[in-house]
């Protein structure tokens, strides 16, 4: 919506009672706003209140004669004539205001006066005291502008997240009402989010700490398991305490149980995502192809490199060689390509290989 700057201005100056201020704007524009109820009333509602009673008859009179239904415009008209001792047209008009608006709360605060103090000496005295000044209507709010609405919208928006983000941080909200099961043993107590981090490192504080368990829950809840790992992970070899060190290997190591397949593996991360940080993905299951080499059995054990990602002639860009143990002898065809599903293993080296899980073949024994 866009704001008429001149009666916006005069609002804003009147509800901040500059009535002079605002009267100064809107009066040399009088005949570029003929007809307009809102001009007509915003004038004479700053006459009523600066106490120019003469202009405000004036131009309530205007505002009552282009919207007779408007409240606000019989409420400034009715004020006027109680002032002047009018009651009776001053009634007509409350009672008018209230046939339109029931709980219009001036309109019964001035019934109520009326009853119990009009036509005696307290109500002139109530009168020359300035008491009436209660009984004005309001000066209207200018609005919004779309340009401070969508400020507003933008404010609210990033103001939620954050706050979202800090019950979320302090445990001062759950994921109550659409809980993974098993998930309130893993919720940290008190003395998990009190503890200091041991030294300097990755995290600052313990609240840092926190934040990425509590995001790790966060992930655990929408089944994002292989996500969860590496977010404990994070924590596991980091500064974090050893409180929240204990807390995050027994979330993984509980996590290590729920077994994906290749169609129910949500989260697969590349070799070269693993290659970056491999201690993150320690314990990760992942989907990787390639080429075989060095394949060896026995009665419990097949072993082979998985050449990732080298598969000629269509994929022919090597990126690394990986070592994959099956604790079982299975049907490999050494001269096909390979599609591996393993948990991740890091090595005391830092080296990284697959414990396999299951394989996929276009052409198996």
């Amino acid at each position: 919506m866009k704001l008429d700057a001149v009666l916006t201005m005069a609002s804003r100056l009147a509800r901040r009672r500059k009535y002079e201020m605002a009267i100064r704007t809107l009066l040399p524009q009088v005949s570029h706003y003929y007809g307009s109820y809102r001009y007509y009333y915003l004038l004479g509602a700053s006459c009523l209140h600066a106490g120019d009673f003469g202009n405000a008859l004036t131009y309530l009179r205007l505002a009552y004669q282009v919207k007779k239904r408007d409240p606000l415009a019989i409420l400034g008209l009715a004020a006027l004539y109680l002032r002047r001792n009018e009651t009776e047209r001053a009634v007509d008009l409350y009672l008018e205001v209230l046939e339109i608006d029931p709980k219009n709360k001036i309109a019964r605060k001035a019934m109520n006066i009326i009853r119990k103090h009009a036509g005696d000496e307290s109500f002139s005295g109530w009168l020359e005291r300035g008491k009436i000044h209660v009984l004005f209507p309001k000066i209207p709010f200018p609005g919004f502008s779309a340009k401070a609405v969508t400020l507003f919208i933008f404010l609210f928006l990033t103001l939620s997240t954050a706050c979202l983000g800090l019950l979320l941080q302090f445990g001062i909200i759950s994921f109550s009402g659409h809980s993974r099961p098993g998930i309130e043993y893993f919720y940290l107590l008190d003395a998990d989010k009190s503890s200091t981090v041991v030294s300097e490192g990755e995290f600052n504080n313990i609240n840092e700490a926190v934040r990425v368990y509590n995001k790790a829950l966060e992930y655990f809840n929408n089944y994002n398991d292989e996500l969860a790992k590496v977010e404990l992970n994070r924590i596991l070899k980091s500064n974090a305490s050893q409180e929240l060190k204990n807390k995050a290997l027994i979330f993984k190591t509980d996590l290590m149980k729920n077994i994906p397949g290749f169609n129910t593996l949500k989260d697969s991360f590349s070799f070269s995502d693993v290659l970056l940080d491999p201690l993150l993905y320690d314990g990760v299951y992942v989907i990787w192809e390639g080429s075989l080499a060095n394949l060896a059995f026995s009665e419990n054990r097949t072993a082979f490199a998985l050449l990732v990602d080298y598969i000629p002639p269509e994929k022919s860009f090597f990126r690394g060689e990986v070592p994959v143990v099956f604790n079982k002898a299975v049907p490999i065809n050494e001269a096909a390509p390979i599609k591996v599903l393993g948990s991740i293993i890091i090595n005391a080296e830092n080296k990284i290989a697959l414990n396999g899980l299951d394989w996929h073949q276009p052409i198996s024994l």
